[in-house]
């Protein structure tokens, strides 16, 4: 991941919302820069399991949970990349 996001250092912000699209929210940066926020959310959803202890059958039913996750961009006044950051794979 670290060298996927690397690659967009030095790059513009018209490149990346040329390949990621439009960012999901803007913020304030630095400097009069600004930070863009692409969001990234799914239902993860883990199998139920079976087993037996003695005479005694156990079952864990399936769950399903939430996965947020991030990618931020800094990009200065200029329009150039210089910070990226990301929370979760």
């Amino acid at each position: 991941m670290n060298e996927a996001m690397q690659t967009w250092r030095g790059r513009t912000a018209d490149d990346l919302v040329a390949v990621w699209g439009p960012p999901d929210r803007v913020t304030s940066g630095e400097s009069g820069g600004r930070i863009f926020i692409y969001d990234y959310s799914f239902t993860q959803v883990s199998r139920g399991s079976s087993y037996v202890i003695g005479s005694t059958i156990i079952h864990n039913p399936s769950s399903a949970y939430k996965v947020r996750r991030n990618r931020m961009f800094w990009i200065g006044p200029n329009g150039i990349i210089y910070h990226w950051s990301y929370r979760g794979l």
